[in-house]
């Protein structure tokens, strides 16, 4: 069973794989050939919201969303339908 930290990289094509570790070897040396721009990057990574955050935003968005409708339009909204 693959590890935590290489479950995605074993279901993935060789192929692939060698494309992105290339791709990550690029970027490499490019910041080691410009470091003045690591912290700009540095930056950039921060303001950008990872898988997990965008769906505990959308998950929170839809309940929130399903209270008001229930508060505002019909008690029915609260109602969770399990098949």
């Amino acid at each position: 069973m693959a590890t935590t930290a290489n479950r995605v990289s074993a279901q993935t094509s060789d192929e692939i794989n060698n494309r992105l570790r290339w791709q990550m070897e690029e970027r490499l040396a490019y910041y080691e050939a410009h470091p003045d721009q690591i912290a700009a990057r540095l930056a950039e990574l921060d303001r950008e919201w990872d898988i997990e955050r965008t769906l505990e935003a959308n998950a929170s968005s839809l309940a929130f969303t399903g209270t008001i409708l229930a508060a505002t339009v019909d008690k029915r909204w609260l109602h969770c339908r399990q098949s």
